[in-house]
């Protein structure tokens, strides 16, 4: 087997494996590939909503200061060299496919095989993240960011211990693994909470926000929340004894959210001895792009990106859209299975529309565009699906006036599939 033919493998593996496996298996690779103890500082961010551009303003943030800064991102985009980046540039897939085929042996090695599978536990996600450590270790990086792929402990980097945690927020996905309750996906993310470990979180819901409380007292790691240690309001960060004033060039109000829990972690940090700086750690606000959050890649007619791809994502989503007045919106949008249509669609209320279902690129996980077009037609919604992007946009283009919008979401696959189809003229 080779590392093409494991990653073919391990794309259309749809099985799940319980933590305890999945941290087994970790636990093996770590110590077989000699990973422990790990010598760079590390930052784990999970979250439902806003993990990944947490994790980019604060690279942006750390890379203005000098440092070099690795990223293991999850998903992907375009290409699966995504997951692995220095500085936010993603490194050669040359060089990845070389590293995971030099550990070939020891994933192959440690697996457990099932019943159902001869890779047992072993995921997409494990092979990119031993395969980044190893080559920030190699590269001799100053910090590590690691944006889990899914919830806490149910994620194979909640097995090492970080310097800082972060927890954006806590709402409802994945659910067939992180569980139904709000209390039950809250305890999974709990999972990158570390015994004396600072941990942030922007999380807003009670019953998510108690959980985490009472699992940062059981592991006695001082917990700052938004909202009661610190504060955003637009173009201020507020903390007892601070105001930060500064600017965001990216859509969205939740995006100041975001912002402000980077800017506790680097604040958590000059506390530790690195030499942060507060004019600095603004500056780089500023200046971070983030690829694939409502994106803006046209301004005429206006064309958004966004890999919005749950309730709540999709909720911020459209109150963002409604801000900027256009007077026919054409969504064009492909969901994925374990998303309940309902729960999605009704966020679009009163938003002239016209919804345009076409397959995203993972035909494996894709909710059918024909269902979706069907829920719309029974709630009297305009809805046409298309066998491919490319014809769906074609059609939103030929349609739109300068005065409407064109917007790609529903996930994030839909997301890097539009970025292929339709690089930014901004």
């Amino acid at each position: 087997m080779t590392a093409e033919e494991l990653l073919r493998e391990l794309a259309s593996k749809r099985l799940f494996a319980s933590p305890e496996e999945k941290r087994r298996l970790v636990a093996t690779l770590a110590e077989k590939t000699g990973l422990l103890p790990y010598s760079i500082p590390l930052i784990l961010i999970t979250g439902t909503c806003g993990k990944g551009s947490t994790t980019l303003f604060l690279s942006s943030i750390l890379e203005s200061h000098g440092f070099r800064v690795g990223l293991i991102q999850s998903p992907h985009l375009s290409s699966f060299n995504e997951r692995i980046q220095i500085n936010r540039k993603a490194m050669s897939e040359r060089v990845i496919l070389g590293k995971i085929n030099e550990l070939l042996p020891s994933f192959l090695e440690s697996v457990e095989p099932t019943e159902s599978h001869s890779l047992g536990a072993l995921n997409y996600n494990q092979v990119f993240l031993m395969t980044g450590l190893h080559l920030f270790l190699q590269e001799k990086l100053d910090f590590v960011l690691v944006e889990t792929g899914i919830g806490g402990y149910n994620d194979p980097s909640s097995f090492f211990t970080p310097i800082v945690s972060i927890i954006t927020n806590v709402f409802k996905d994945h659910e067939a693994v992180l569980g139904h309750s709000f209390e039950q996906i809250a305890y999974d993310k709990s999972g990158v909470i570390k015994d004396h470990v600072p941990v942030i979180t922007g999380t807003s819901v009670p019953e998510a926000l108690e959980v985490l409380k009472v699992e940062a007292q059981k592991k006695k790691a001082p917990l700052y929340c938004l909202g009661e240690d610190f504060s955003t309001e637009k173009e201020n960060y507020m903390e007892k004894g601070l105001i930060l004033p500064y600017q965001l060039r990216v859509a969205g109000e939740f995006q100041w959210s975001n912002s402000a829990l980077a800017i506790k972690c680097s604040l958590l940090l000059h506390e530790m001895g690195f030499p942060l700086k507060q004019d600095k750690i603004m500056e780089a606000l500023l200046h971070t792009q983030l690829p694939g959050r409502f994106q803006i890649v046209k301004e005429s007619p206006l064309t958004v990106i966004d890999g919005a791809h749950n309730e709540e994502e999709i909720r911020r989503f459209c109150e963002t859209v409604r801000k900027f007045g256009c007077e026919t919106h054409y969504f064009i949008l492909g969901f994925s299975q374990d998303k309940r249509i309902e729960d999605m669609m009704q966020n679009f209320e009163g938003i002239r529309a016209v919804f345009l279902f076409a397959p995203h690129s993972n035909i494996i996980r894709l909710k059918d565009p024909q269902e979706l077009a069907d829920y719309c037609h029974r709630n009297q919604m305009h809805a046409l699906t298309f066998p491919t992007l490319e014809q769906a946009y074609a059609y939103a283009l030929s349609k739109a006036t300068i005065s409407d919008g064109i917007f790609f979401t529903g996930s994030m696959f839909m997301a890097g599939d539009a970025i292929q189809l339709l690089p930014s003229d901004l």
